[in-house]
């Protein structure tokens, strides 16, 4: 099967700027606060999705619906919800992140390139992080709104490491580990979709930069959606017909295995330390705990879910431990109940019909890969709703699904 992308070769306009501007605005993290640098953007682009989604209603009709159900639900809920304050703040956030969702809609519409214009935004985003992440790990030195201090220290029975990790501008690294979930499949887009060898080249050695990050953060659910994302790109690989991609490959495949085998000492060690960390304050045990009292909550609530902003001082009256859920099906369930649940459920099974539609090898990958690495993806982070980066990443896969340009 030969690759296939539309409209590659047309020049990008000024919507696929401010496409790659957007994404690239991530990298900001938790910079601002509340008043990001991404939910600026979402804050001040609102008067231009409103027109959009006006003169497009029928169009988007069904992810309409959907945020439509989702913002009487939150208001409904009010009424119920166990932290009013938390509530309102919420609120005031998921309409920012709706319309920063629709505000990338608005600009793949009206851009050239929009397919290539999100890959290319994701891989800039991530190659400016990775420059902060290589620091962090090489010095041990962090900015000052990570969680965790430097020299960080960890017992493994008895014997004391130092742990590495890299965390950028989002706090700790469970937070930039999700971020980089999202920026695998759009990595392996590019490389399926790179023409010239050092096009290619530089795909490789970015995935290798990724890959290292992420076994230096030693997260589960980081190195589980890297190796489903990877082998879903064996699958899609194999059917195209470019020769010397194929070759390079090979190539580089042997040389990281060869590194593996290196340092693999340094990177067990790494990944060990996750496991037999005995003090770390989101371990197996607390995390089973955690989905029990949220099933607990979700069943008293007879199916109707805690409201909005509440599941954090609904969870405090069941446990004195970690109160967030660690877990994006959760946490919509949990607080939305389920029929919003179920709404969820729908629009990722509209994607994967999306993946048997189209014929676009690049588009079938990055969907299925999504898709695929979403379970693993969705257990890393304390909170998903609230992370403006699962929005920019949802409306990308939107985007990749519904525009056919």
């Amino acid at each position: 099967m030969s690759i296939c992308i539309s409209n590659h070769n047309r020049a990008n306009n000024r919507y696929d700027y401010m496409i790659m501007s957007v994404i690239f605005t991530l990298v900001a993290g938790n910079l601002g606060g509340a008043l990001q640098p991404i939910r600026l953007i979402g804050l001040f682009s609102l008067p231009f999705v409103m027109t959009f989604i006006y003169n497009n209603k029928l169009r988007f009709r069904n992810i309409l619906c959907f945020f439509i159900l989702c913002f009487f639900y939150s208001l409904i809920s009010l009424f119920w919800t166990s932290d009013i304050n938390e509530a309102f703040k919420e609120f005031f956030y998921y309409l920012v992140h709706i319309s920063l969702f629709f505000f990338l809609v608005y600009l793949s519409f009206n851009a050239n390139c929009p397919y290539h214009s999100i890959i290319k935004g994701w891989l800039i985003a991530f190659l400016f992080s990775a420059i902060i992440a290589i620091c962090e790990i090489l010095f041990d030195i962090h900015l000052p709104m990570n969680i965790y201090e430097s020299d960080l220290l960890l017992n493994s029975g008895g014997t004391v490491m130092q742990k590495q990790y890299a965390s950028v501008t989002f706090g700790n690294y469970n937070g930039y580990v999700t971020f980089l979930c999202c920026v695998l499949p759009f990595l392996f887009a590019y490389i399926l979709t790179a023409v010239k060898i050092r096009c290619l080249l530089y795909g490789w050695l970015a995935f290798m930069l990724m890959a290292y990050i992420l076994l230096i953060n030693a997260s589960r659910g980081g190195l589980l959606s890297l190796l489903i994302c990877f082998l879903a790109f064996l699958f899609f690989f194999k059917r195209t017909n470019i020769k010397y991609k194929k070759i390079i490959f090979l190539i580089l495949i042997s040389f990281i295995c060869y590194v593996i085998y290196v340092y693999s000492d340094i990177l067990l060690l790494q990944i060990v330390s996750r496991f037999v960390e005995s003090e770390a304050i989101v371990s197996d045990s607390s995390r089973t705990e955690l989905i029990e009292f949220a099933f607990s909550l979700f069943l008293n609530s007879y199916f109707c879910g805690t409201g909005i902003g509440s599941i954090q001082a609904s969870l405090e009256t069941l446990t004195s431990g970690i109160t967030l859920p660690h877990n994006l099906f959760i946490e919509i369930l949990v607080q939305y109940g389920l029929i919003i649940f179920f709404c969820f459920l729908s629009l990722l099974y509209f994607i994967f019909l999306n993946i048997r539609k189209t014929k676009d090898l690049v588009i079938r990958y990055v969907l299925c890969a999504a898709l695929c690495s979403l379970p693993a993806m969705a257990v890393i982070n304390s909170s998903y709703l609230l992370f403006p980066v699962i929005w920019i990443y949802f409306s990308s896969l939107f985007v990749f699904a519904t525009l056919n340009k």
